[in-house]
């Protein structure tokens, strides 16, 4: 971790208002990756429509920087478990597993943060826990948990050169 930036915005912020901020970005980012014609994928991988319509939502018309604040809020997580979601979804996107679309953003960013929870910390709640924060039912979380962890072939390893990265931009974009 950039150490030394960190510790500038804690010296700022408090660490509630720096998940406020980054959920702010984090619905920025995926509010423009979906909006960017260039990431659609055409099919490349058969995705079983049920697993599609598992993450769809609403028939929103925009992400809610709402919705981030909220689950941040209740998580309380260090930035890097946020970051480490965040490259999850572009994983799924380079992946061409699915299209991210603004009915199905939250939850899969939801259920990336949950993989990446269980991933990066030694303490870890039970889905039940996690479920109950998005107000999602038990069966629905872990549902969505196998559904990425499956587009993802389980290869949820990313390397620690593109973390550094993706906290750099992330850590810029805070400050």
């Amino acid at each position: 971790m950039n150490s030394s930036t960190l510790e500038s915005l804690n010296k700022i912020l408090s660490p509630d208002r720096i998940r406020d901020n980054l959920a702010i970005k984090i619905s920025e980012i995926l509010t423009e990756t979906i909006e960017d014609p260039s990431i659609k994928c055409e099919a490349e991988i058969e995705v079983d429509p049920a697993i599609v319509a598992l993450f769809i939502k609403t028939k929103r018309k925009a992400l809610s920087s709402n919705y981030f604040r909220k689950i941040f809020f209740k998580t309380k997580l260090e930035i890097n478990f946020y970051i480490y979601a965040l490259m999850l979804v572009d994983k799924l996107l380079s992946n061409k597993s699915i299209n991210l679309t603004h009915q199905n953003a939250e939850n899969i960013y939801y259920a990336c943060l949950l993989i990446s929870i269980k991933i990066l910390s030694d303490k870890i709640r039970d889905n039940e826990t996690y479920a109950e924060y998005s107000k999602l039912t038990l069966k629905v979380m872990n549902q969505m948990e196998y559904s990425i962890l499956t587009l993802l072939n389980f290869e949820t390893f990313l390397s620690e050169k593109l973390f550094l990265h993706y906290e750099e931009y992330i850590l810029e974009i805070l400050d």
